[in-house]
């Protein structure tokens, strides 16, 4: 990887740390919009470029989120309930703050 860099002089995008996207929320946030938008998973899936499976984990991830602050559960017992990285529920209660504010305000 090192040779390859130094011959084309570029920054060759590889997985891991370095150059991985962590726990922005990119992705989620396309693809949550196109949802939002009334698109089917199939057609967010063709629109990103993304796996099928991927584009369902991240609007069950959502889902999974949003129906539990509109059955009025607390953010902090959301986040215990679900189970879910920090880095990971802060980015989809950024995205619901967004789409659906009167959840976390209200």
């Amino acid at each position: 990887l090192k040779e390859a860099r130094t011959t084309t002089g570029k920054q060759l995008v590889t997985k891991g740390y370095y150059f991985d996207q962590g726990m922005r929320p990119t992705h989620k946030a396309d693809i949550i919009a196109l949802y939002e938008s009334g698109k089917d998973e199939s057609e967010i899936a063709r629109q990103t470029n993304h796996a099928p499976a991927s584009v369902g984990k991240y609007i069950r991830d959502y889902e999974r989120v949003r129906t539990l602050l509109a059955y009025g559960t607390s953010v902090e017992d959301t986040r215990i309930i679900l189970q879910m990285q920090p880095g990971v529920f802060r980015a989809y209660m950024s995205l619901i703050e967004q789409s659906h504010p009167e959840l976390v305000l209200g």
